[in-house]
């Protein structure tokens, strides 16, 4: 998983997570029903990782995957209680996004091998952002060069 009940703890508050959480007594967190949430977004978050270089699942949890891990799982939790918020709804939005991002390799993951120990893509800890390059002169044209 690539988030905890402590770190969703510190994007709502313990009283919001057991009204969101807990059917029969809105007053104690149910952390069942919280790590399915957390479950479901760290297995969205492997199918858009899938098939893309990636050893799944990742066991060098990047900073970017756990921010996005922490909205969808917020998302998940919320969608319990309808309405959700608007603000809720943009973030997860946003980390699908991201995830297609990823997904396409616009942003690439620094990812630790497990058999080198060494990194992948060879960067610094965290995520970076590449350019999807266009062509200056089309293709066709250089090919008369």
């Amino acid at each position: 998983m690539y988030c905890t009940l402590d770190e969703l703890k510190t994007r709502i508050t313990e009283k919001t997570m057991a009204m969101l959480s807990n059917d029969t007594s809105p007053s104690t967190v149910d952390e069942e029903v919280v790590n399915i949430a957390i479950e479901s977004a760290s297995n969205l978050i492997d199918g858009y990782l899938l098939g893309h270089g990636y050893t799944l699942p990742l066991t060098d949890t990047q900073s970017i995957l756990k921010e996005l891990c922490l909205d969808i799982s917020t998302f998940y939790l919320k969608k319990r209680r309808p309405p959700v918020p608007e603000y809720e709804k943009t973030n997860f939005e946003q980390a699908l996004s991201t995830l297609k991002l990823i997904q396409s390799g616009a942003i690439l993951l620094n990812v630790i091998s497990d058999q080198t120990g060494e990194s992948i893509t060879g960067r610094a800890n965290g995520f970076f952002v590449t350019s999807i390059k266009k062509d200056v002169i089309p293709k066709k044209i250089m090919d008369n060069y």
